[in-house]
């Protein structure tokens, strides 16, 4: 008997180290299942004598083990992310319900309405597509003395612009400073208490897929807003056939009349972008002028009231692998001694110097026709865009440039100068 007690003992004792790894998880459930458990239906015959001290002796050990000791943990349990961690992390990966409504609440009063002209009630009707004599637009407050932050091509109307603040208060604006060739213009109001600016975040940081909201007054509809994500977070300006150089954050977020100059914002209610054309006859095409770039151009508007741009006397053009290797090209960079050039293995492209204007920052830097450039601002330069994007509107900046020439690499230093004006008109030529 005593025998079969201890036998039953050791088992018991053996069984110990796979109970140990589940009596932490039976000690935080033992209070709710003891309230389910049923009770037994039949009756068992309880041991008797030594044989039953020497099962409870070895039941009640192990029970003060699993019930006094931590339950054990594996390295990956360790690591495991706790519940208000996981928690955490789904908020910050998934949208809520009320996500949209809270940036765009964080934007929206410091969002305008801008008129120029008279309202016409009977716009919204099959016989009249448009109001006669209005024009309107939208923008966003600046600063808390009432400057207003817009497009150039809302702003550049004849006869008296009216903003109406998201209050409904309406209020004389005039034109405090503007700028075509960037279509960003600023206003002024005279107000009798601060107003609420809005806050500027970066475009730099944007990704492809981003969720944006656009703000407005599309079609006069004041206070409205538009869900999209970002199509492309740089897109040149000459993929549409505009003359200015640098690039848009195209969205799908929709945009349509009295949207330009309105605040194109991020979930974080921060104003990234100029809301300012859409495509002709298509829907979800959208372009907004990245703030970090309208940024810039606030800063030179507001302290000089003109943006001076720099200028190298530099022409050049992108050209992809099959250009470059026809056999046009290759006869010029024979001409012109410039040998088998380069292109970028990956993108296929490179920069071509076309012609370099006499007396200009870049013919005393030395730069020459048929060169090829290879870094810009010590960055790479696969196109023209990578170069503009480095000058940006800094005059006076010392810019290394690293070209191939007769199959030499030949570095150069150019410094930027102000804009040259020719008869009233900007000089085009970068």
């Amino acid at each position: 008997m005593w025998q079969q007690a201890k036998e039953t003992g050791v088992r018991l004792i053996r069984a110990s180290a796979s109970i140990r790894q589940i009596c932490g998880v039976a000690a935080t459930t033992a209070n709710t299942t003891a309230s389910v458990r049923p009770r037994p239906t039949t009756a068992t015959k309880a041991p008797t004598g030594a044989a039953a001290a020497a099962a409870a002796a070895a039941v009640v050990g192990l029970g003060a083990v699993c019930l006094s000791s931590p339950p054990a943990t594996s390295e990956a349990a360790r690591q495991a992310p706790q519940p208000q961690r996981m928690q955490q992390r789904q908020h910050d990966q998934f949208l809520g319900r009320y996500t949209i409504s809270d940036a765009a609440e964080k934007c929206a009063p410091s969002v305008v309405n801008i008129t120029c002209g008279s309202y016409n009630s009977a716009y919204f009707t099959p016989n009249n597509p448009l109001p006669f004599g209005m024009t309107g637009g939208s923008g966003f407050i600046l600063t808390a003395d009432g400057i207003i932050v817009t497009n150039a091509h809302v702003a550049a109307v004849r006869g008296p612009l009216v903003v109406t603040l998201a209050t409904g208060e309406k209020y004389a604006a005039t034109v405090k400073a503007m700028d075509e060739q960037c279509d960003v213009a600023l206003l002024k109001i005279d107000v009798p208490h601060p107003l609420p600016p809005a806050t500027l975040g970066k475009s730099s940081t944007l990704r492809a897929g981003e969720y944006v909201i656009a703000l407005g007054s599309p079609l006069f509809l004041q206070n409205s807003l538009t869900l999209g994500i970002v199509s492309a977070v740089a897109r040149p300006g000459s993929d549409m056939g505009l003359r200015q150089k640098g690039d848009y954050i195209q969205t799908d977020a929709a945009i349509n009349l009295g949207n330009s100059g309105g605040p194109l914002i991020s979930l974080d209610g921060e104003v990234i972008g100029i809301n300012t054309f859409k495509a002709a006859n298509s829907d979800g095409i959208s372009f907004a002028i990245p703030i970090d770039v309208a940024r810039a151009v606030i800063g030179q508007l507001l302290s000089t009231g003109r943006v001076a741009r720099p200028y190298l006397g530099l022409r050049m053009v992108t050209v992809d692998r099959a250009l470059y290797d026809s056999d046009f090209a290759h006869d010029q960079r024979a001409k012109h001694s410039n040998g088998d050039g380069y292109v970028d293995p990956e993108s296929g492209l490179a920069v071509m110097v076309v012609a370099v204007s006499p007396d200009s920052p870049a013919a005393r830097a030395g730069l020459q026709p048929y060169d090829l450039i290879l870094d810009f601002g010590a960055k790479p330069a696969r196109t023209t865009t990578d170069v503009h994007n480095v000058i940006g509107l800094e005059v006076g900046k010392r810019i290394p440039v690293t070209v191939k020439r007769d199959s030499k690499l030949v570095d150069v230093v150019v410094v930027s100068e102000a804009e040259q004006v020719h008869f009233g008109g900007i000089d085009q030529r970068l």
